[in-house]
């Protein structure tokens, strides 16, 4: 139950395919300036003794360094909004993930609890839920005796023998919580 759904790992991989062969072909373009550059070196070096003509290709290729020195830092800057959007996707993959896997762990518990009737089964399949999902330490769960007006515990874990077995309507924070009927966090 915890496996990711197929379809979005697969678009996840051709994403991150896709943002490597960019990746690579930015790569190659560097390189490719850098040996262009070079050659630059050699033939201005060359055309230093070389007539008008030769100064003319020279200033035609200073030309032309210039261009492709305006295009890579235009790639240069397309990769890192590419990178940035490859940061977000990646983000937003770990939040559905994690919603996934707690709408998993949601669904699991739901069915346990629709799956018996019976009250002490419930109380265990109840007990294993907040213990486990929610992540609960020390808890106790109470019901209202209506003809008395007090909670009892009918169900506990961490709180050790000490607990008291009982508290009335109204008594105490649990007490005055259980009337209220309003939540109460701490």
């Amino acid at each position: 139950m915890e496996k990711e759904p197929a379809p979005i790992s697969k678009k996840v991989e051709e994403f991150l395919q896709v943002f490597k062969k960019g990746e690579e072909f930015t790569q190659e373009l560097l390189k490719e300036n850098e040996k262009l550059r070079y050659r630059v070196a050699q033939l201005e070096e060359v055309t230093k003794f070389s007539d008008r003509e030769g100064t003319y290709k020279v200033h035609s290729m200073e030309e032309r360094i210039k261009f492709l020195e305006d295009e890579n830092r235009s790639l240069i800057e397309r990769y890192r909004v590419v990178e940035e959007e490859n940061k977000d996707f990646a983000n937003r993959y770990i939040e559905v993930e994690s919603e996934n896997n707690n709408l998993a762990n949601l669904y699991v518990a739901s069915y346990q609890l629709h799956s018996t009737l019976d009250f002490n089964e419930s109380l265990k399949i109840i007990l294993e839920i907040v213990m486990n999902l929610i992540g609960a330490e020390e808890f106790s769960i109470m019901m209202l005796d209506e003809k008395t007006n007090e909670l009892t515990i009918v169900a506990q874990e961490g709180m050790g023998p000490e607990a008291r077995a009982s508290i009335k309507l109204g008594e105490g924070t649990i007490g005055a919580i259980a009337r209220s009927g309003e939540s109460f966090y701490r």
